[in-house]
């Protein structure tokens, strides 16, 4: 909890202005206003949404990965795992294992980190709640693994 509500700190100096602005942020990013999960997964396309160089220069990312550069700070992006099926990671097809690939490559070669969860035997089925949503345990779980692979990237 602290780490989520250290930006609202250093922005909102007043307790009840910044807990009524969580409030509404994580009203904003809550599951009714998420894209569907269909549109997230990006599974069987071999269209040209999955060309990530295609798309790269018109998107953020290479902006983030500058501004990290010049704030002398490392980017760190990742990939969450979807929740296991049958005790194995989600099918992944050939355009989205070429995607993930071209964009690891491109964080890394521009000073970031790519950390990607995906086939983590540590991710199990019982970190998860609904869909693709972690337990409140898992959710520690997870935090715990997720610290420890950030300190061992980050010393």
């Amino acid at each position: 909890p602290a780490m989520n509500e250290w930006p609202a700190r250093m922005l909102i100096p007043y307790r009840r202005q910044r807990a009524a602005f969580m409030d509404q942020l994580n009203e904003r990013f809550g599951l009714a206003h998420l894209r569907p999960m269909d549109a997230a997964d990006m599974q069987a396309t071999e269209d040209r949404e999955a060309d990530f160089r295609a798309f790269v220069d018109k998107s953020t990312l290479p902006l983030m990965l500058r501004d990290a550069r010049q704030a002398g700070l490392t980017l760190c992006l990742v990939r969450v795992q979807r929740r296991p099926i049958g005790g194995r990671p989600p099918y992944q097809s050939p355009a989205l294992k070429r995607y993930v690939a071209d964009l690891k490559a491109y964080v890394e070669a521009n000073g970031g980190v790519f950390l990607d969860d995906y086939a983590d035997p540590n991710q199990t089925l019982d970190l998860y709640e609904d869909g693709d949503h972690l337990s409140r345990d898992g959710r520690r779980r997870y935090t715990e693994l997720f610290a420890s692979r950030l300190a061992r990237l980050f010393p």
